[in-house]
């Protein structure tokens, strides 16, 4: 389960990652 939910923040992370430069484009 540890693995699982590591696995997800780093998911989390990526996409947060990828969302930032998106908003930027946006604006």
């Amino acid at each position: 389960i540890s693995m699982l939910k590591s696995s997800c923040k780093l998911i989390l992370k990526k996409l947060k990652r990828w969302m930032e430069p998106q908003k930027v484009f946006k604006l």
